[in-house]
């Protein structure tokens, strides 16, 4: 490796789409970062523990107030680990126009759950089952049992940790 240099390996999954009343929810798996040197060579992975985080997404003319997510279970297509997390609400709003695009009408509601940190999952597609509602005034407007695959997406890279720290990344 080239001096000053480091490679960046990510441990990443695909984002999951799925339509949910008026909406759309989104489904990420997230992970943390870790540096470590292996013979002088400088490496940064992305990867485990993993956060496992739904995004609401629906027009700001809905009155939504929260979604609810519940019987969360994780399943490994390869190994056949199965792991089942506790369910969340989530009533943090945020407003799409105003933080990230003007243009974009729309509110975000999200849940993050972050009982993944207790698994070392392994790197392979997973399985993501749960229950999703969407409440509004008090009740629920729609319950869905949703069925997901959570597909990898390996990506490796390398930078200049003194050109990263010029630019003030």
């Amino acid at each position: 490796m080239l001096f000053g240099c480091r490679e960046y390996r990510y441990y990443a999954f695909k984002p999951a789409d799925l339509d949910l009343w008026r909406g759309q929810l989104q489904v990420q798996v997230v992970g943390e970062y870790k540096d470590y040197t292996v013979d002088g060579d400088k490496y940064q992975d992305w990867g485990n523990p993993y956060h496992l985080l739904f995004f609401y997404y629906f027009p700001n003319t809905e009155r939504v107030e929260k979604i609810e997510i519940s019987n969360v279970v994780l399943k490994g297509l390869g190994s056949g680990t199965r792991v089942q997390l506790d369910g969340r609400e989530g009533t943090k709003r945020t407003d799409i126009a105003k933080f990230f695009d003007k243009n974009d009408q729309r509110i975000r509601l999200s849940v993050a759950l972050s009982d993944l940190r207790n698994h070392q999952l392994a790197y392979e597609p997973y399985l993501l089952t749960c229950v999703v509602r969407v409440h509004a005034d008090g009740k629920v407007l729609e319950e869905k049992k949703i069925e997901v695959k959570l597909e990898t997406d390996f990506k490796k890279g390398k930078r200049s940790d003194a050109y990263d720290a010029l630019m003030g990344i």
